[in-house]
């Protein structure tokens, strides 16, 4: 069997080797031909594996008939001992003697013909061992024969018989050792002829392998071999070489290819010199015309100068080779350009755009800026993008278009320039502006000092800096150039600024960078009117095209500034025509024709937009004594500084005009209430109440202001003017020193104040007067301190009334009186009703209004108070306000002891609104300082309310009295007087006003404030 799987492996490989060889006569491809040899070295690692794993498996087989040949060795032994242990001991083992029997039997006929035995599937032994395994059987027979007969048929065996069981056991282990030894014999020699086989299959795998190399040699390495010696040949320029290769695959393909493209290149490479020769040409003629070009040209590439011409160089202050060697593209690009060069420059390379032109600022070496114009385009230099361009200077250009149009935009400031000045300051901005002049300046000529100039408009620097270096430098060295030209009288042009170190108008020109500078002379004929100055910090500017468009300006600004002067004194006169008919010659102001015309005007507006109009009418009060007694030079300086007086107290919309005499009338239109109205008397009363000091001495005058109102008090100038007389005449009759409005206007309020006076009077008798109670807190302990008692009027058709409707009625018509005694009484009651229901005892604070504190009864009042309610009177807050104690501070600190020796508190209310003296403060006996809600308020919001509302707690401690702030609404008002220990706070964050009866519950809660 291995002698026909070795015959059928030579077979195989020599068809693949024949396979190969016919490669050479096939027109197959080169990855035909590598598979052909792929499959050839498949075909023999096949092959080597088969003739491995036949050999592998001979040799296996040997091993399993040792092995089996050395168990019956064992068996045989194991046989003999059980015998003689079995004869020793009378045959106990006779069971397992018979099963070893049996093995052995099994064992040598699978030796013998093959099978399984002892777990190992055996193949027949050879013919050589053949001999050697019949006698063994034969022995075998003989002793299993003996074994059967003797040892397990009888229980004891004889001497006899045991010997010839040992003899005959002897031989069958000699007959196994023999077996043994000749099946060892045998598989080495089979082991041998093995590894010769294998040798032998190694060399035949060497000679294919050595042959397939061969092959591959010939085939492909040697003709890439020469393609790529052809290949250099072509590298170093000769063209001309071609190759041939006898063979119809991808090389020879290749090498066809590869002679075709020699000759390809080789014309190719012709053409090119041809080529080089015409560019050599043209690059000489461009050369040609870039050195001599007026303008400047440039080749760009990679962000640098690849070639620049002379003119280019000049431009931007460089030597050519400087400029190509060391300069960068955007070393002559400023900072604030750079973004739209970078954008054109890629719109080129991208080739969104095949040319360009626009213009942009260029940046000299020494950092000079200047304008230009650039033209570019792309190109392509040794393979990669570079831009090619011309640049001009257009700065002398664009200064020309500047100033021209400079000059149009001066020519229409003509035509809406409203007077001199505004034609100059337009002039001077637009000359600044369109053109870039660092300063322009325009001055006018003295009428009186022809030599003498005034400034009147300037653009670009501070105007008083400019003006005081020039007036200088005309007055010191008459170097300015506006000196110059006023006294030549000529155009007078500096292209640099003289020397003169000490001076001013140097230092000043120095400092800005002046460097140039224009004088014009502004002329109506041979009048000089004018100069016209024009500051530049720009080198080589007014050139004699720049001259002349700057006299054309000049001349046109002379003729615009006679022009307006001649309108200006036309519309002079008629001005002063129609003042003198509208105003008063003395005052300046309205006389009886402006101020009828203003009145009827005020009018109309008002039954357009609805809104009032005021008519104030004013008498002086004691003007007739200070005309008669000091004369009426006097009385008219008097009447000048009240008609000042009067302007500055309304506004300029507002119509002030003299009727005559004394006599002053004031329109005031588009005005909202009342109120308004008011304010602006008391403001006029306050301003006439000042002296006036005339002929070194003060003379005090005051007024009596009648009030009347459109719509309400007239619907057209004359009833207006009757009716505001009228309610001059009761201003008079009330005391002088006051205002008053229309008579009408004052019935009607007087109506509704004596109808609420009668009610009140009611309220009183019909129980209608209810006390609600706003508790006061301690700071430090957190607790409600103390109330504050405040008089609602139960209405019994408009509800519960505010006492701010009705406090300011009982005060005037005396009904405050029994409205006091009423709210002491009753409040102290509540007290008292509140400590029997177990409350505790807390202050209860009343406020007393100015006319319960003159009375002259108010102590036994109180007192009495005390003794029918029983309440303690250290628990009794009498509230005063500030204004009411400083009327009459002396009788107000006796009635406040008296009030002290009762045993009451006094607070002073409403601290910081009136006007008390410090030293006046610190005599009060005064328990508690209020600070008024309208500087807590402000806390947070007015800087100046905080401070005062700080330094009041700051002075109330320093007087050792308790401070408490009232109308506290938010926490930020609570942290900020916490923070500077105001002592007591009240206020809607913490408690509105409430009934009596919710104080308890109030009391009871403990800590009313949380931390």
């Amino acid at each position: 069997m291995e002698m026909m799987q070795a015959h059928a492996i030579g077979t195989l490989m020599l068809k693949a080797t024949q396979g190969i060889r016919n490669l050479r006569y096939a027109n197959f491809t080169i990855s035909q031909k590598v598979g052909a040899i792929f499959l050839l070295i498949l075909v023999i690692a096949v092959a080597n594996l088969l003739v491995m794993h036949a050999t592998l498996r001979n040799l296996n087989g040997f091993a399993e008939t040792v092995n089996v040949a050395g168990r019956l060795r064992m068996l045989s032994q194991k046989i003999a001992f059980e015998t003689f242990k079995g004869e020793q001991e009378h045959a106990p083992g006779q069971k397992s003697v018979s099963v070893l029997l049996q093995e052995f039997e099994t064992g040598l006929t699978a030796l013998a013909a093959g099978g399984k035995a002892f777990g190992y599937e055996l193949r027949p032994v050879s013919r050589k061992i053949s001999p050697l395994l019949l006698a063994t059987r034969k022995d075998w027979k003989d002793y299993r024969k003996l074994v059967e007969s003797d040892f397990l048929g009888a229980p004891h065996l004889p001497p006899a018989a045991a010997r010839a069981v040992s003899e005959s056991s002897a031989r069958v282990l000699a007959d196994a050792e023999i077996l043994v030894g000749a099946l060892t014999s045998e598989i080495q020699t089979a082991q041998e002829h093995a590894l010769a086989k294998m040798y032998g299959l190694l060399l035949v795998d060497i000679g294919v392998l050595i042959f397939v190399f061969a092959a591959v040699r010939r085939k492909i390495v040697h003709p890439l071999r020469k393609l790529a010696e052809h290949s250099q040949a072509l590298a170093h320029g000769r063209y001309v070489a071609t190759l041939k290769v006898d063979s119809n695959d991808e090389i020879g393909q290749l090498a066809a290819v590869f002679s075709h493209s020699a000759r390809q290149i080789g014309d190719l490479f012709s053409r090119i010199e041809q080529e080089k020769s015409n560019l050599q040409q043209a690059e000489s003629m461009f050369r040609g015309l870039a050195e001599n070009s007026v303008v400047g040209v440039y080749i760009a590439q990679n962000g640098g100068f690849r070639f620049v011409n002379p003119k280019m160089a000049q431009m931007f202050a460089y030597t050519r080779e400087e400029m190509v060697a060391t300069a960068r593209l955007f070393d002559i690009v400023p900072e604030d350009e750079r973004e739209m060069v970078e954008t054109n420059i890629r719109k080129r390379i991208d080739g969104e755009i095949d040319a360009i032109n626009y213009r942009r600022k260029a940046r000299r070496k020494d950092g000079q800026l200047f304008d230009v114009e650039v033209f570019g385009s792309k190109m392509e230099i040794d393979g990669d993008t570079a831009t090619i361009g011309v640049m001009l200077d257009i700065t002398e250009r664009k200064r020309i278009d500047r100033a021209l149009r400079a000059l149009i935009a001066c020519n229409r400031a003509l035509a809406h320039a409203a007077s001199e000045p505004d034609l100059l300051e337009r002039a001077c901005r637009i000359m600044h502006e369109i053109c870039g002049h660092t300063f322009v300046r325009a001055s006018r000529i003295d009428a009186a000092h022809p030599r003498k100039m005034h400034p009147v408009a300037q653009a670009g620097g501070k105007p008083g800096v400019l003006a005081s270096a020039i007036a200088t430098g005309a007055s010191e060295d008459t170097r300015d150039v506006m000196a110059a030209a006023l006294r030549s009288g000529k155009t007078v042009v500096l292209q640099e600024i003289p020397a003169a170190p000490g001076s001013v108008w140097h230092q000043f020109m120095t400092k800005h960078g002046i460097v140039a500078a224009i004088a014009l002379p502004l002329r109506d004929g041979k009048k000089l009117l004018g100069m016209l100055a024009i500051y530049s910090q720009e080198s080589g500017v007014f050139t004699p095209d720049e001259l002349a468009i700057a006299e054309e300006l000049a001349d046109n600004l002379s003729y615009g500034m006679a022009a307006l002067r001649v309108d200006a004194a036309r519309m002079q006169y008629a001005q002063l025509l129609e003042y003198h008919a509208n105003h008063d010659v003395l005052t300046g102001l309205a006389n009886r024709h402006r101020l009828s015309a203003s009145l009827k005007q005020a009018i109309a507006s008002g039954r357009l937009t609805g809104l009032r109009v005021a008519v104030l009418l004013l008498d002086l009060d004691r003007f007739k004594v200070i005309n008669d007694t000091l004369g009426h030079a006097i009385g008219d300086e008097v009447l000048q500084a009240v008609a000042a007086r009067l302007r500055a107290c309304v506004r300029l919309t507002d119509t002030v005009a003299r009727l005559g005499g004394d006599e002053f009338v004031v329109v005031i239109a588009d005005i909202g209430t009342e109120d308004d109205v008011s304010l602006v008397a008391c403001k006029i009363l306050d301003a006439l109440a000042q002296p006036v000091f005339i002929a070194n001495q003060d003379l005090y005058i005051g007024a009596s202001i009648g009030i009347s109102l459109f719509p309400e008090d007239g619907a057209d100038e004359e009833i207006l003017l009757k009716n505001v007389d009228m309610a001059m005449y009761r201003a008079k009759q009330n005391g002088r020193a006051n205002y008053h409005f229309f008579t009408e206007e004052i019935r009607t309020h007087n109506r509704e104040r004596h109808a609420m006076e009668a009610e009140l009077h009611q309220a009183l008798s019909r129980d209608e007067l209810v006390l609600y109670y706003q508790p006061k807190v301690n700071l430090r302990t957190r607790e409600i301190v103390g109330v504050e008692a405040l008089v609602r009027w139960r209405h019994r058709d408009h509800g519960l009334v505010s006492p701010c409707k009705f406090i300011s009625v009982a005060e005037e018509t005396g009904l405050i009186l029994p409205l006091g005694k009423w709210i002491l009484h009753a409040a102290c009651m509540q007290g008292r009703l509140w400590q029997a229901a177990g409350a505790r005892p807390v202050n209860i604070a009343i406020n007393l209004s100015a006319r319960q504190f003159r009375h002259h009864d108010l102590v036994g009042l109180v007192r009495q108070t005390i003794l029918d309610t029983g309440i303690d009177p250290t628990l009794l807050d009498l509230e005063i306000t500030e204004s009411v104690i400083m009327q009459d501070a002396p009788e107000a600190v006796a009635t406040m002891l008296e009030l002290k020796k009762l045993g009451v508190r006094i607070s002073l209310d409403d601290f910081g609104t009136g006007y008390s003296s410090l030293n006046y403060l610190s005599k009060f006996p005064l328990d508690s300082l209020k600070i008024d809600r309208l500087f807590v308020e402000g806390i947070g919001s007015s800087s100046q309310d905080t401070a005062i509302v700080k330094a009041v707690i700051a002075l109330a401690h320093t007087l050792n009295l308790n401070v408490i702030a009232e109308g506290v609404e938010n926490q930020e008002q609570l942290d900020f007087l916490e923070a500077h220990e105001c002592d007591e706070i009240q206020g809607f964050y913490f408690s509105r006003p409430v009934p009596g009866d919710n104080i308890p519950a109030l009391l009871a809660e403990g800590a009313f404030l949380k931390n």
